[in-house]
């Protein structure tokens, strides 16, 4: 997951309330945007991840979507892992390898958080 701003607030709230339905789940991040009970340590041990979840900026006409602001560590997995992705229309459109186009996106889904 992304640092910071990249962080999917409203994806990774959902897999925070749902931990103990979805099994096999492990959250990498490194600077949260706010607190987490899995920061805490309050969800159980989860097997490894093979997913990227991140906030995007909304798909354009052509169906690109792209990491915005905050393409650190996430955006050298695209075409190496699936996406899982919330566009939020504050996250600003930039441009370069940090572009992934909505058919190889396992999902995504579009939320009114602040970039």
């Amino acid at each position: 997951m992304p640092l910071a701003n990249g962080e999917p607030v409203t994806l990774v709230d959902v897999l925070e309330r749902e931990h103990e339905q979805l099994d096999g789940i492990r959250i990498y991040q490194m600077h949260a945007v706010c607190e987490r009970a899995y920061i805490r340590g309050e969800c159980s041990e989860h097997t490894a991840c093979s997913m990227a979840v991140a906030a995007a900026s909304p798909p354009d006409r052509r169906g690109y979507l792209t990491l915005g602001i905050s393409a650190d560590d996430v955006a050298p997995l695209i075409g190496e892992v699936p996406f899982l992705l919330e566009a939020t229309p504050p996250m600003r459109r930039t441009f370069g390898l940090n572009q992934i186009h909505v058919s190889p996106v396992v999902g995504w889904t579009e939320s009114d958080q602040p970039a």
